[in-house]
């Protein structure tokens, strides 16, 4: 049992396990102990899940997974109830096509390796002006250091930066957006995070703690073994 507090409001939530210790459903509650909703459409595949106290009260989550099966890559993700499915096919010739079978939009890129790691990612939506860069920078172990969007090839509207230990661990990871799109604008705190991971001594995550662009610690994270990491942030208010 795990809860949740937003302001005065506390919010209970529920995981539920099978024989084997994989997670199987979500049940989240609202503040005067019934039951909201609850999320069971685990699929296998690696995932990372946020819920989070909605504004207008109650909670919600946002889910993403995604696998990969030979050249074809899809990413599921639920923002409350809401699911959306995302399909990526790969060519030889270093370019792919997603299709959003939800939204129907199809977007065309090119990616540019250095040997096995990508340097940048070109994405143009069909049928539209709207383009993407995403560049990425490594250290001398290949470890990623940064992933940052351009759009239309001007605008920064993201960044990612990652800090690691002698060992390879990561420690930090720093979010930036400075453009709210419609597949960001609903995350809690979205213009910019930063999460401090810490290990045992064998090297599996204990917990992430995230805090927001003043240093608020506003939410924790931790990982379902084998499964993914769940992060509880307490609130959405500023």
């Amino acid at each position: 049992m795990l809860w949740i507090q937003k302001g005065n409001a506390v919010y209970q939530v529920d995981l539920a396990y099978d024989e084997e210790d994989s997670l199987t459903s979500v049940t989240v509650y609202e503040e005067d102990g019934t039951k909201q909703k609850v999320f069971d459409s685990f699929d296998g595949s690696e995932f990372e899940m946020i819920i989070y106290p909605k504004k207008s009260g109650g909670l919600t989550w946002r889910y993403e997974s995604s696998s990969v099966d030979g050249n074809e890559e899809t990413e599921t993700v639920y923002k409350g109830v809401e699911k959306t499915v995302i399909e990526t096919t790969y060519s030889d010739d270093n370019t792919f096509v997603t299709k959003n079978r939800s939204s129907g939009s199809i977007i065309d890129g090119t990616v540019v390796y250095d040997g096995d790691l990508p340097l940048t990612i070109e994405r143009v939506v069909r049928g539209s002006d709207a383009s993407s860069t995403e560049t990425f920078t490594y250290d001398e172990n290949g470890s990623l250091l940064s992933d940052v969007i351009s759009q239309n090839g001007l605008v920064e509207i993201s960044s990612v930066v990652y800090q690691y230990d002698s060992a390879g661990l990561l420690l930090r990871k720093t979010v930036t957006r400075k453009v709210l799109s419609e597949e960001t604008q609903d995350i809690p705190y979205a213009e910019g995070i930063q999460i401090d991971y810490s290990y045992s001594s064998t090297g599996s995550l204990l917990k992430a703690v995230v805090r927001d662009s003043k240093g608020n610690i506003i939410g924790e994270g931790y990982e379902i073994k084998g499964q993914g990491t769940l992060y509880l942030y307490r609130s959405t208010d500023e």
